[in-house]
């Protein structure tokens, strides 16, 4: 009697472990198609959108484009003297300074700059840009970082 009990055990386990196994691949099959049909769906939202539009223009939206630049000037500045780059300008677009010497240079938001801190600009070819992303307004000014002038080239939207 005690084997027949122990074999009726073992049957059911089995019988639990087949069920298991059943649900398993019934709730992987469900997930699956699940997946598939979110997939299937995003692809259809996504190709029935539009681009936006500009406000009252009816044509595609351009930000940050423009067609001219206002200033484009090459800037010698010397070692002792802070010099003005540009001045306050809350129609700033964009700036960028390049510097084109073989001296490094100093750039400073808002005050004079000083010959030993503030955004280094690296010699022959170093930059630094605001952009919309960063966009300052303030009065931008240099210096040169060593004995010997600096050429700065300066271009302003």
């Amino acid at each position: 009697m005690g084997l027949s009990i122990k074999v009726a055990k073992t049957f059911k386990l089995s019988i639990k472990l087949i069920n298991m196994k059943n649900s398993f691949k019934i709730l992987s099959s469900l997930l699956l198609s699940v997946c598939a049909i979110t997939f299937i769906l995003t692809i259809i939202v996504m190709s029935t959108l539009k681009p936006e539009t500009a406000v009252g223009s009816g044509s595609l939206a351009t930000f940050n484009q423009f067609q001219s630049i206002n200033t484009n000037t090459s800037i010698t500045v010397p070692t002792a003297t802070s010099t003005q780059l540009v001045s306050s300008s809350t129609g700033r677009q964009f700036f960028i300074v390049t510097n084109g010497s073989a001296v490094g240079a100093y750039i400073s938001l808002s005050q004079p700059a000083t010959s030993t801190r503030g955004i280094y600009i690296a010699p022959n070819g170093g930059s630094f840009e605001l952009n919309a992303n960063k966009m300052f307004i303030g009065p931008i000014y240099a210096i040169s970082a060593s004995s010997g002038s600096a050429t700065l080239s300066v271009t302003e939207q």
